[in-house]
């Protein structure tokens, strides 16, 4: 058998899983939709402080705080994620008791290898910095850096999995990552190129070119403001209406973004648990 009919294989057995586990889902999409509660509330308040002719302070803050509570959610998601993911690739009925039990057995280490993924892209970004300088090597740069963050992704893809599985802590469970997608390294790049199309954390974009930009589980949804004229109101009011009625008008779409995110994202996360209990040979009796 090929890799990649491997691979369909363990996508077809994963889709099984996740159909008859819909517990798996439930983290992120509270997650998510707490996320598009405080940006709207945020951005909203904002339109009916420019509605109301006033000055609009506390912006900064603001973003800071949907930063940080953002990071805090993430955190607490992704490591008890590990107690579900772990757990249903070997078949076990699953529950929040086993998100619970994964929030207090991993964050420590979910924390310090977020921190050690930080700090390789920084060096990466670092190690190219210098042919930026280089007018005719920009491209060459820009090429490169992505293509190292790939192939850093990859080899690291199954940290997660290692760590819940054998109980490493964070140096083996990369190390013990980069051998196992070594050896099933070109469906392990298909898997993390799909979900990277996905995932919000690599996909934020502002405003560009005029449009004010919303980024919702890696999609991308653009807010033009309308042009509207009515007498008899200023600039500053009609830019409020205006942006307030785009606003309106892009939740469901912002919604069905961010269920469609949370749906493959989930999924393809359960899927590396799978690949990497099958070929590791991971029996119920680890737990």
């Amino acid at each position: 058998m090929g890799q990649f009919e491997e691979l369909w294989m363990y996508c077809k057995e994963t889709f099984g899983i996740v159909k008859q586990r819909l517990v798996l889902f439930v983290p992120r999409l509270i997650m998510a939709g707490l996320f598009m509660v405080f940006v709207f509330i945020m951005v909203g308040s904002a339109f009916l402080g420019i509605l109301q002719g006033k000055v609009v302070l506390g912006m900064p803050l603001a973003v800071i705080m949907v930063g940080l509570v953002t990071f805090i959610g993430n955190l607490v998601v992704e490591s008890g994620q590990i107690g579900l993911f772990s757990k249903a690739a070997l078949d076990y009925s699953i529950g929040m008791k086993d998100f619970s039990e994964g929030i207090g057995k991993y964050i420590g280490r979910v924390f310090a290898g977020g921190f050690l993924f930080f700090l390789l892209f920084i060096l990466i970004g670092l190690s190219t910095l210098i042919l930026f300088v280089i007018p005719v090597l920009n491209i060459v740069a820009v090429i490169g850096m992505v293509i190292a963050m790939i192939v850093v992704s990859v080899f690291l893809s199954a940290w997660k999995a290692a760590l819940a599985y054998k109980d490493l802590d964070v140096a083996e469970a990369f190390r013990d990552s980069y051998r196992f997608a070594r050896e099933f390294f070109w469906p392990m790049v298909l898997v993390v190129f799909v979900r990277g199309l996905f995932d919000g954390s690599n996909n934020n974009k502002g405003a560009e070119g005029g449009k004010g930009g919303l980024s919702v589980g890696g999609i991308n949804l653009d807010i033009n403001l309308p042009g509207i004229s009515i007498p008899g109101m200023d600039a500053g009011t009609i830019l409020g209406i205006g942006s307030a009625a785009a606003l309106l008008a892009v939740i469901p779409i912002a919604a069905a973004a961010a269920l469609i995110s949370t749906v493959i994202t989930v999924y393809i996360d359960q899927l590396i648990f799978v690949i990497y209990a099958r070929r590791e040979n991971i029996s119920q009796g680890v737990f």
